[in-house]
């Protein structure tokens, strides 16, 4: 699918790398690139269509780093609630995968030249610009410095993470996060 369009949006699940792959992106497109912190299912449904890269992450992870840090923001969200969303947000993306460029956070998150190719043969017509992890860590320091200064505040822990798993709907997310990690290879 090659990008017709003046926007591409990323528009993962919280805590799964969103502003990571809006830097990288915008290294290779200039410009071009939305990364919204509405991380509902209507907004991505909205968006079906238009060119989106959603990246995807584990559910131990996102969801307890996304209780972690609504909880420094002073919102309280269960991990079952967080759950739910993100099984919501998964059976969105598996039921229109085929729209959707996917990143699998766990390939992306030191290797760069994953999100290159993949994004490339995705859409097809991505420049061969340089860039390299440490243009794209030093833009994401310079972003929360200016939007988000407390962005490792409320990281989540072992104990979290544990909670996370031990919830009755943990493995439907597991599930879930399994089957698009399998759609995105």
């Amino acid at each position: 699918m090659k990008i017709d369009r003046s926007i591409i949006y990323v528009l993962g699940y919280p805590r799964s790398g969103n502003t990571f792959i809006e830097v990288v992106l915008n290294r290779l497109f200039k410009g071009i690139v939305s990364s919204s912190h509405n991380h509902s299912v209507e907004y991505l449904l909205n968006r079906l269509g238009n060119n989106l890269v959603v990246p995807i992450r584990n559910p131990i992870d996102s969801v307890s780093s996304w209780v972690a840090f609504r909880k420094f923001e002073g919102v309280t969200v269960s991990v079952e609630q967080a759950l739910d969303s993100y099984i919501a947000y998964y059976h969105a993306l598996k039921q229109n995968g085929a729209k959707i460029c996917l990143l699998d956070f766990d390939k992306f998150k030191d290797d760069i030249s994953y999100v290159k190719t993949e994004v490339g043969n995705y859409f097809g017509n991505i420049l061969d610009k340089p860039i390299t992890m440490e243009k794209v860590l030093k833009e994401m320091d310079n972003h929360y410095r200016n939007f988000s200064p407390n962005r490792n505040s409320g990281k989540a822990d072992s104990q979290l993470k544990q909670k996370v798993k031990q919830a009755h709907n943990f493995d439907q997310a597991h599930q879930g996060f399994m089957e698009l990690r399998v759609m995105g290879l």
